[in-house]
């Protein structure tokens, strides 16, 4: 008996007028969706573009990112991926890819939110703006946003630039003042000591007389000696001559005969050619943090290191004394701390400073040689 073979013709389901299509009705509501999340996006006040994938081909801009950079919808397919915008060259730019691209990857495999990420870009018209790039990833799915922070960078700089002049001017004022000290007054000094030192040798004067001027010319060359420390610490002519690292062993060698403390002192891999500006704001310092913590500190040990490495130098100064509470300290505008981080904002450089109570204090500084 043969059995009739079976119809093997796929068969279409259609939907007749007024029944539900699951799948119709699924496409319908993600496109109503989509439509929706465009629509927020379209009113935020920041740029954003929508991306998918590692690759991060591009899906969405909004209005604000063709208001801010200048370009059109019709331009967006050139420049959808934002670091193609970034200035001021091919360098730079594959940099910022690389830095982006690897931040990208991170997110997606986490599906945590990265650290947002500073960039400069190139506007159609040729003019440049800071942005901050922020990025938000929900599966396969990377919304980025970028903020504008030109206004906010171009304060910064402008209240640099005057604390840089206000650096520059406050170094010309030592200089001048270490040179009057150095070449008039300690000069002067200098032969007021001589002519105490004829009297006192003075065979015809009284004992008593001989003695009281004796002690004057000893006073009189202790002030010339302490007048000719403070020209040194106002202009270090080592800095200048003979670069950082002998100028930091010079200074803790001085400071430490002077307030009878030991300063350990260790440098190494330090350049010769050091930009002046790094080195002055390093020397400015290591004097301000080495006189503190032998102010404040209560020890007679204070450790120094300071070193480089091809792309920054370091700079610690450490003691183990009575520590200090580092808020009350930023209050009271004490310890130098403000004149610190302003000196090494001026280079791109940081300060930390980790202290406790009775377990002492230390002071990192670091300065990169390629801001």
């Amino acid at each position: 008996m043969n059995t009739p073979a079976k119809n093997t013709t796929k068969t279409r389901t259609r939907s007749k007028k007024g029944e539900f299509n699951p799948v119709g009705g699924q496409r319908a509501e993600l496109r109503a969706s989509e439509e929706r999340n465009r629509q927020l996006l379209q009113q935020c006040n920041v740029a954003m573009i929508v991306t998918r994938g590692l690759e991060q081909r591009n899906e969405f801009v909004n209005d604000r990112f063709t208001a801010l950079f200048g370009y059109t919808i019709e331009d967006v397919p050139d420049v959808a991926h934002w670091w193609r915008l970034a200035y001021p060259d091919e360098v730079y730019r594959e940099v910022v890819k690389a830095e982006w691209q690897a931040r990208v990857e991170k997110a997606l495999n986490s599906g945590i939110d990265i650290e947002p990420m500073e960039a400069t870009v190139r506007c159609k018209d040729g003019a440049f703006r800071y942005i901050e790039a922020r990025l938000s990833c929900i599966g396969e799915t990377s919304v980025v946003t970028l903020v504008d922070l030109t206004a906010r960078k171009r304060a910064e700089e402008s209240l640099a630039s005057v604390s840089r002049k206000l650096v520059e001017a406050q170094e010309q004022e030592r200089t001048r003042i270490a040179r009057d000290l150095h070449d008039d007054i300690g000069q002067r000094l200098a032969l007021v000591s001589n002519g105490l030192e004829e009297l006192k040798l003075n065979s015809d004067l009284p004992a008593e007389v001989s003695g009281r001027i004796g002690k004057l010319q000893g006073e009189t060359s202790q002030i010339a000696t302490d007048i000719q420390s403070l020209s040194h610490e106002l202009h270090s002519s080592k800095l200048d001559l003979l670069g950082i690292a002998v100028a930091i062993k010079g200074f803790c060698r001085e400071v430490g005969e002077q307030q009878h403390v030991e300063v350990i002192c260790e440098t190494h891999d330090l350049p010769g050619n050091l930009p002046p500006a790094i080195a002055l704001c390093l020397f400015r310092v290591l004097q301000e943090a080495l006189r503190n913590s032998i102010k404040h500190s209560g020890v007679k040990q204070v450790e120094v290191r300071s070193w480089g490495t091809p792309k920054e130098i370091h700079l610690t100064i450490r003691d183990s004394g009575l520590g200090f509470e580092l808020k009350a300290a930023r209050n009271s505008r004490g310890l130098g701390l403000v004149s610190m981080e302003e000196r090494l904002k001026l280079v791109q450089g940081t300060l930390s400073i980790d202290s406790e109570a009775r377990r002492g204090t230390t002071i990192r500084a670091r300065v990169p040689l390629s801001p």
